[in-house]
């Protein structure tokens, strides 16, 4: 196998893929020669969705004052008002005990939002936290927010991986076969059952064995 990048080529005897679908749909990796058509198949089943995140930095006297434990975990109520997609989110308000709150949004509203940029995300939690902890909330606590939509990072072009309802497991499988004992693959979306870190850890885990195991390494 030889694998070619910019910074330059790696010749090995195999290799795990471990790159995101989006990217993997998107074509940034080119393969020669190319995929088999039952592999491209299984990528066309399975998508990527929207997910931000978005982190605040807040002193300490704001989680004091609240009295907030640590990783208390802190939820909006969904309200579409008609909207085909909830203007929701979730989080943790004192991330493993530190002084920084992680927030999360999924589906069509992250995408629209973060469509408008890493400032559209941060003002919308900061508006909505002002609203539950009071007007001086930005003034009296805040410190620096960094925000990311998982769809516009060229490393991922999404999240977390769906696939066609009742096909879910006949396409992941598909997904992690290998490629002539000598390209595999893993990842989040091979998962048969955890997906997200879980399944990401026992996917590499799998794949290095299978690759210890086959002829690749005679």
């Amino acid at each position: 196998v030889q694998v070619v990048t910019n910074k330059g080529t790696i010749n090995a005897k195999a290799c795990i893929v471990t790159t995101s679908i989006g990217v993997l749909k998107a074509e940034k990796i080119k393969f020669t020669p190319a995929l088999p058509s039952r592999k491209i198949k299984a990528l066309d089943g399975i998508s990527m969705t929207y997910s931000n995140r978005v982190l605040i930095q807040l002193k300490k006297k704001f989680y004091r004052a609240k009295k907030i434990k640590n990783d208390t975990w802190f939820n909006t109520k969904c309200n579409s008002n008609g909207a085909k997609s909830p203007k929701t989110y979730y989080g943790s308000l004192k991330m493993g005990g530190s002084n920084v709150s992680l927030f999360g949004m999924s589906g069509q509203f992250a995408k629209d939002l973060g469509d408008e940029g890493s400032e559209a995300m941060i003002d919308f939690i900061l508006n909505d936290l002002k609203s539950t902890f009071g007007s001086k909330f930005y003034k009296k606590y805040f410190i620096k927010a960094k925000a990311i939509a998982w769809s516009k990072n060229p490393f991922t072009l999404g999240a977390y991986t769906g696939a066609i309802p009742g096909k879910a497991k006949n396409l992941r499988r598909e997904l992690r076969m290998p490629v002539g004992d000598r390209i595999f693959f893993a990842g989040e979306a091979t998962a048969l059952a955890f997906s997200t870190v879980h399944g990401a850890d026992r996917s590499g885990k799998r794949a290095a064995t299978e690759i210890y195991i086959s002829p690749a390494l005679d």
